[in-house]
């Protein structure tokens, strides 16, 4: 975590290039690439699936798995 950071994002694809503190990013990016300053906020990335399923194991087949052991209440869909 960084106190005044900045991300930067190439505009082209989207994607993250850069993160670091804000004074550095802004000492080596082109001062024309358009800023957004969100003081005292949180910024976190969009779309990312990060809840966990504490009750699976990283079989492939982590339903199945649970299916096969008796803990699951729901109907398995795979025969």
């Amino acid at each position: 975590m960084t106190a005044d950071g900045a991300v930067l994002v190439d505009e082209s694809t989207g994607a993250v290039s850069a993160v670091g503190p804000a004074a550095e990013l802004d000492a080596t990016v082109d001062p024309q690439v358009p800023r957004l300053r969100c003081p005292g906020a949180t910024v976190l990335p969009g779309m990312t699936d990060c809840h966990v399923h504490l009750a699976f194991d990283s079989d492939p087949d982590p339903i199945g798995t649970a299916h096969r052991s008796g803990h699951s209440d729901t109907p398995h869909a795979h025969p």
